[in-house]
């Protein structure tokens, strides 16, 4: 007979969970393989329909991380051939990742890359603050904006300001150009500087 068990240990480890959409690819993600890098371990997991008679895998991927509080490198192949990369993300947090939304390269996600880089914030969701992360190949002017779903700008992190090349971080503290406090829902983030234009997506909870 089926039998449902329910897990009630009390964990202490720490995880990371991913749940997928794909739009080149099938919207369920099957087939795409997800990898995690936490120091020297590498774990891959992979999306699948189905894994026997009267169930049905859960379509959410999951790791269990132990102390680690920081995934170093986190990588997503769609099925279409698109790989997205994210660095240095952050553990206990569930990260809804559409296909396409972090660096992309069709063939090798390690190929040079000539321009800006822009990568997953941390935490997302997030409340009430969160930090936007960036990469320049060469000390240039840049943008840094937020908007809400309906493209009005709310917020302006960095103004046609010089930043030297390398990485760089920004935080968001949830509140608009006059200081006033946002409500919850989808926003995004926009980077602009010589070489390219980049935006990505971030949920704020409250």
């Amino acid at each position: 007979e089926n039998v449902l068990h329910r897990n009630e240990g009390a964990g202490s480890g720490h995880w990371l969970h991913v749940r997928l959409t794909g739009t080149s690819s099938n919207r369920s993600a099957v087939g795409a393989r997800v990898r995690a890098v936490v120091g020297n371990v590498s774990m891959t997991r992979e999306i699948t329909a189905g894994a026997g008679y009267l169930c049905e895998s859960s379509l959410d991927v999951e790791f269990g991380l132990g102390e680690a509080t920081v995934v170093e490198t986190l990588e997503v192949r769609w099925p279409s051939g698109i790989v997205d990369v994210a660095v240095d993300v952050a553990a206990d947090q569930v990260i809804d990742l559409m296909e396409g939304m972090w660096m992309t390269g069709v063939a090798d996600a390690a190929a040079a890359r000539v321009g800006p880089a822009l990568y997953a914030n941390t935490p997302n969701p997030f409340n009430p603050s969160t930090l936007i992360r960036y990469e320049l190949p060469s000390e240039t002017t840049i943008d840094l904006t937020i908007f809400d779903l309906s493209g009005r700008l709310v917020r302006t992190l960095v103004d046609s300001e010089a930043r030297i090349a390398g990485r760089h971080t920004a935080r968001w503290d949830g509140l608009d150009d006059s200081g006033r406090s946002v409500g919850s829902g989808v926003y995004f983030y926009r980077l602009e500087a010589q070489g390219g234009a980049l935006t990505r997506k971030m949920i704020l909870i409250k």
